[in-house]
């Protein structure tokens, strides 16, 4: 296993160990266990089963985003979790394929955009949809998205 594979391993039992924690304290041990630990096997799986497949980077990417929303939602929405999205976004760096921020990425505006619906279906959720900031935050989630597809589409270019 390469050195960024095993730090992939240590990342992921991290973030389910955070998820335990945060369950624990919140009360949200079931999602922990029920979303987090497919989220962790998954990835660390792969990572030593397969860690040639081309497929390998993009589910580690897509798990890794994945873990910062399920840590959101077990918070409550608390804003300072929202910035695991970045520091997780430039762990990806190590994986040294492009290729991996556009499958980030686009699990980050998708899941972003997707939770805002049943947030919208008053479930008791606070959210900023129920302040008025809609179509800022559905706005501002794909002009994200595009701009990085486009900086990546430059970068895969050279």
């Amino acid at each position: 296993m390469s050195s960024v594979a095993r730090l992939f391993t240590v990342i992921f039992s991290l973030l389910f160990i955070e998820s335990i924690g945060v369950g624990l304290y919140f009360g949200t041990l079931s999602e922990a266990f029920i979303v987090g630990l497919p989220l962790c096997l998954l990835p660390i799986w792969l990572l030593k089963t397969q860690p040639n497949n081309a497929l390998t980077p993009h589910v580690v990417a897509a798990a890794i985003m994945m873990f910062s929303f399920l840590h959101i939602s077990t918070n409550y929405g608390l804003i300072e979790v929202h910035f695991e999205i970045f520091i997780l976004m430039a762990v990806l760096i190590m994986s040294v394929q492009w290729g991996v921020f556009i499958t980030a990425n686009c699990v980050c505006c998708c899941t972003s955009l997707i939770v805002l619906l049943p947030k919208n279906q008053n479930t008791g959720f606070t959210c900023l949809i129920q302040i008025g900031c809609l179509y800022r935050v559905v706005y501002t989630q794909l002009c994200h998205c595009e701009v990085l597809v486009q900086v990546y589409g430059k970068l895969a270019g050279n």
